[in-house]
């Protein structure tokens, strides 16, 4: 789309899809969104990754009900172990 509205393009090409909460990856090249699956009265919540031309359309979640995705960054992720560079306060200087 440009700046003054017009070229609206439609990126998930389902007509019935609902594609709800979605968020743009970090380069804006695709989408990840939640959408409905099953029936009525019997569906789920599941993930969605798509590009921007809409294609290349992926289920990525297909158990139980998920939503809210978010992409994830490793250069931002903190260890499971602790990691001596990383601690704010050694404890040595605590217990003194």
């Amino acid at each position: 789309m440009n700046r003054d509205g017009t070229g609206l393009h439609r990126i998930i090409k389902d007509e019935k899809a609902v594609a709800m909460e979605s968020t743009w990856s970090p380069d804006s090249d695709q989408l990840i969104h939640t959408d409905f699956v099953g029936r009525p009265n019997q569906f789920s919540l599941q993930l969605f990754k798509t590009d921007i031309h809409g294609l290349n359309s992926v289920q990525l979640t297909h158990e139980g009900d998920n939503d809210k995705a978010d992409w994830f960054d490793p250069a931002f992720a903190y260890p499971v172990q602790p990691q001596p560079h990383l601690l704010t306060t050694m404890w040595g200087e605590i217990k003194k």
